[in-house]
């Protein structure tokens, strides 16, 4: 594919991005969304980037679902040669040790976060525990059935 060879710099057009690769069923969909390696859009990126490609992004959650997957991302762009900017955070290269710093700090708040959850969910269950409700699901089935 013939190519400009003096534009160097590329923008990401979010909802390229944003595709699966497939057919997803309902069952799939319910239980995680697709990576960012599993979009289509973004497969499909990657094919047209080229090592020293400058890719550019309005927002972090632009590449990744979360925290882990932004990580992963930025991390095999740059083993591509590909050095990734966002907008969002002035123009910073996450490929740089600017960028690595405000990857890690990013990465940090996202696992405090998750430990916080889990911690107020298994609080609550030990409440709901001490306090004699039932957990989980009611039956379906009447005794009777059972």
């Amino acid at each position: 594919m013939a190519r400009d060879p003096y534009r160097r710099n590329r923008w990401l057009v979010p909802s390229l991005i944003d595709q699966p690769l497939g057919p997803v069923s309902q069952a799939d969909s319910l239980r995680t969304e697709p990576t960012t390696a599993q979009r289509r859009g973004f497969t499909r990126m990657l094919e047209w980037l080229e090592p020293s490609d400058v890719l550019g992004v309005t927002k972090l959650a632009h590449l990744g679902r979360n925290a882990m997957d932004v990580s992963s991302t930025v991390t095999m762009l740059a083993e591509l040669g590909v050095r990734v900017h966002c907008r969002a955070l002035g123009g910073v290269d996450l490929t740089s040790s600017t960028g690595k710093l405000t990857m890690t700090v990013i990465d940090a708040v996202a696992d405090f976060q998750r430990d916080l959850l889990i911690e107020r969910t298994q609080v609550g269950l030990s409440r709901a525990k001490t306090e004699g409700k039932a957990l989980g699901r009611p039956p379906s089935l009447t005794d009777d059935q059972r």
